[in-house]
C-alpha cells in the first residue's frame, strides 16, 4: 500500500503489526490509505476494502482472551475473530475496531469510537461505545 505526495512516491506512514497468531493476515487494497502509528494485532484476519481510509492511531484487533478462564490459562488462550472494513470507509484518528467487527461500506467511525458491533453501509457512528449518529445517503454513482 503506497500513497501520492507532491508528485512523487512516498511509503506509507509508520505502522505497527504485531502478533501473528496462525490466522493472522493483513489483506489490504493498494488504494488504502493510512494514518501514522496505526495497529493491527494480527491474531486473525482483517480485511480492508479499496479506498478505505484509516485516521492515525486507528486500533484494529482481532485477538481475545476468554473472560470466564483466570490466571495463566486465560493468558495461554488466545482466540480470534477477524475484522472485516468495507469500500470506502473512514475511520477517524484513535478509533479502535474491536474483534469479530465488520464495517460496511462507506461507513464513518467517529474519532476516538470503541467499535463493538457491525456497523452498517452508509452509516455514522461514535463514542464509548459506538453508536448510530446518522445515516448517509447512497449516491447513485458508488458501486
Amino acid at each position: 500500500m503506497r500513497e501520492q505526495g507532491e508528485g512523487r512516491e512516498e511509503a506509507v506512514k509508520p505502522m505497527t503489526l504485531f502478533g501473528g497468531g496462525p490466522n493472522g493476515r493483513l489483506t489490504g487494497h493498494d488504494t488504502v490509505k493510512m494514518g501514522e502509528e496505526c495497529f493491527f494485532d494480527l491474531q486473525g484476519p482483517i480485511t480492508i476494502g479499496p479506498e478505505t481510509f484509516l485516521g492515525h492511531r486507528v486500533m484494529v484487533l482481532t485477538g481475545q482472551h476468554n473472560m470466564f478462564l483466570f490466571g495463566a490459562e486465560r493468558l495461554a488462550k488466545v482466540g480470534s475473530r477477524p475484522v472485516t472494513i468495507g469500500r470506502g470507509v473512514w475511520i477517524c484518528s484513535g478509533a479502535i475496531i474491536c474483534p469479530g467487527v465488520t464495517i460496511g461500506d462507506h461507513a464513518v467511525v467517529g474519532p476516538g469510537a470503541v467499535v463493538m458491533r457491525n456497523v452498517r453501509p452508509y452509516t455514522v457512528v461514535a463514542g464509548n461505545p459506538a453508536r448510530f449518529v446518522r445515516r448517509l445517503p447512497v449516491p447513485v454513482h458508488v458501486q
